[in-house]
């Protein structure tokens, strides 16, 4: 998502599997000092496509949840599709934005 200057804004974590059963709970930092990962949040893997075409992220809470998609331009119905999926675990589709895309090709 662009910030004020229009610049995309980025941000890299690392993750770790907390659950080894399903694999579909991790603990993510984003904040590293000194080579140490520091602020762990709880994010889980709550939809995900054949294909891992797409990913459905969310927080416990239900207070965030992300759709990651590897195609940046999905059709209006898998997006609506999506948020259903969302909508049923318990977040409101009503909170999400949508971040503009580019067609740039990644390296």
């Amino acid at each position: 998502m662009p910030d004020a200057s229009g610049e995309a804004e980025t941000a890299e974590g690392v993750a770790r599997v907390v659950d080894p059963q399903t694999r579909a709970r991790l603990e993510v930092s984003f904040v590293s000092l000194f080579g140490t990962q520091l602020f762990w949040g709880d994010y889980w893997v709550i939809g995900l496509g054949e294909g891992y075409d797409y990913a459905l992220i969310g927080t416990p809470s239900r207070r965030w949840g992300w759709i990651l998609a590897r195609d940046p331009h999905p059709s209006e119905a898998k997006i609506q599709a999506w948020l259903a999926q969302m909508a049923a675990q318990g977040y409101d589709p009503a909170d999400f934005e949508r971040s503009p895309q580019s067609q740039a090709a990644r390296p």
